[in-house]
């Protein structure tokens, strides 16, 4: 199980050093304006002494920065425990089976389950596999079945050739077409058991699943594992 201690905001982080360069910055030309004014103000002539408006225009614009990178070390903050939040609602997922539309199927144990919706009954249904590289590893086609607009299929890991393939990230392409053979729309449902929780590269939180990664919020379905018995018989489309 991948561990949530690097769940730091790697953004967040670099936003606050440049705010707390920013105001290093705006601290030391802040001393430096301070600095001349009360030079040029010892130093005016008192029969014609300078027109203290730009000063002071001057005076409020840093006011103005300071209070801009107050607020953005607030958002800051706040961005940090969002993300931080977003952490400990995925991590309710731990142990769960879920399902998110998506082409991306993991292989995990040497089973893969998916499911199709279709917009219209389909006469037909055409199921490519392919690997890493883009390689067909699994074709399948099989028919509709009458009236009938959802199908759940399990891959147990096999190619075209019968060999057992490693576990790890398939990608999977359905095609559902009509009776004469046009195209209908479909959409695909890839998932399994979350056995770990991660971050990407800007701290959001993802759900593991095998080598397979979604974002909480692509949720589609959630229910708790079916846990098999001796009596249990697995059904599989790679017969």
């Amino acid at each position: 199980m991948t561990t949530t201690a690097s769940a730091t905001n790697t953004s967040s982080s670099s936003s606050s050093s440049a705010n707390k360069s920013s105001r290093i910055t705006l601290n030391a030309n802040f001393d430096t304006f301070l600095k001349m004014l009360t030079t040029q103000l010892q130093y005016q002539d008192p029969t014609s002494p300078m027109d203290t408006a730009q000063f002071t225009n001057q005076l409020v614009m840093y006011s103005q920065v300071e209070q801009q990178l107050s607020t953005n070390d607030k958002l800051d903050e706040l961005l940090s425990v969002q993300k931080g939040q977003g952490t400990n609602t995925a991590l309710n997922y731990l142990g769960w089976v879920v399902s998110s539309e998506n082409s991306n199927l993991p292989l995990v144990n040497k089973s893969a389950s998916f499911s199709v919706t279709t917009d219209t009954a389909p006469a037909k249904i055409a199921i490519s596999i392919t690997d890493s590289t883009g390689k067909i590893v699994r074709g399948l086609s099989m028919d509709g079945t009458s009236g009938k607009t959802a199908y759940n299929y399990t891959w147990d890991g096999k190619d075209g050739n019968g060999n057992q393939l490693a576990d790890g990230a398939y990608k999977i392409t359905v095609t559902a077409s009509d009776a004469a053979g046009a195209k209908i729309t479909s959409h695909t449902y890839t998932g399994g058991i979350v056995t770990g929780i991660s971050t990407d590269s800007s701290g959001n939180a993802l759900l593991e699943i095998g080598d397979v990664k979604i974002k909480p919020e692509d949720v589609y379905t959630v229910h708790a594992p079916v846990v098999a018995t001796d009596s249990d018989s697995s059904t599989n489309t790679s017969s």
